[in-house]
């Protein structure tokens, strides 16, 4: 039914919800519960043996220099994520080797309609046209802003050096420049993000090192820059763009 892949994964799901995977497994990324690879397709049965059965829909496959992580898509909206932990949104940097529902912080909780993995970070849309975000910061692919910071207040620096917080361990909702708009589409690259609205317009946010954001480059320096907010598009804001 669908196929995604990685640099060092693939996953596979069939027409009947089940999962499959192979490839890298070092930091648990094929979801059978150990961190070991494969070289064939295999099951991943913590699916098979949930009950109820997840219906799979959909599902994702990242990586990058910290490890490997995959998510998939139930038919009711759920979301799931295995992998390294960094990127699966659980809360820990820890392998996480078998599946588990990413759990967001909204009530009522959010209903799925697409999800995606780049490089080190994913992104899901809802139902109401939402989109959240997790995993690397760095370049702006999560749209959530530059790479926050918080004081060092340990003994040896007491208060005197500010330490980056380049990885979002849960979940966080992308407002700013969205606000307005109801998305329906998502797409990652390595380490940048397009999204597409229900009017057909596109934003898109990340690294442009290659010019991969279609924005040109900055009027006020002539170089390519990274945007760390959703930007529209202007060309495609109306119907020009489909799925």
């Amino acid at each position: 039914q669908m196929v995604a892949t990685s640099a060092r994964h693939t996953v596979l799901a069939t027409n009947v919800g089940s999962v499959y995977t192979c490839g890298d497994g070092t930091d648990g990324a094929l979801g059978h519960n150990d961190l070991q690879s494969s070289r064939k397709l295999r099951l991943v049965t913590w699916f098979a043996d949930a009950h109820p059965q997840p219906d799979i829909v959909s599902i994702g496959a990242g990586a990058d220099l910290f490890g490997s992580h995959s998510l998939a898509m139930d038919s009711t909206g759920n979301i799931y994520s295995w992998g390294v932990g960094s990127a699966c949104g659980r809360g820990t940097r820890k392998p996480l080797p078998e599946p588990a529902r990413v759990e967001f912080d909204e009530q009522p909780a959010p209903r799925f309609l697409a999800v995606d993995c780049g490089g080190g970070y994913c992104a899901a849309v809802a139902v109401a046209g939402t989109v959240w975000t997790w995993g690397n910061w760095t370049g702006g692919r999560l749209g959530l802003g530059p790479v926050p910071s918080k004081v060092d207040r340990s003994y040896l620096h007491a208060g005197t050096r500010k330490r980056t917080m380049p990885l979002l361990l849960r979940p966080k909702r992308v407002r700013r420049g969205l606000d307005a708009a109801h998305v329906v589409r998502v797409a990652c690259g390595d380490a940048h993000t397009v999204v597409l609205t229900r009017s057909g317009s596109v934003y898109i946010w990340g690294q442009n090192e290659s010019g991969q954001l279609g924005t040109g480059a900055s009027p006020s320096s002539g170089r390519l820059e990274a945007e760390f907010w959703p930007r529209l598009i202007p060309r495609f804001n109306g119907t020009s763009a489909t799925a």
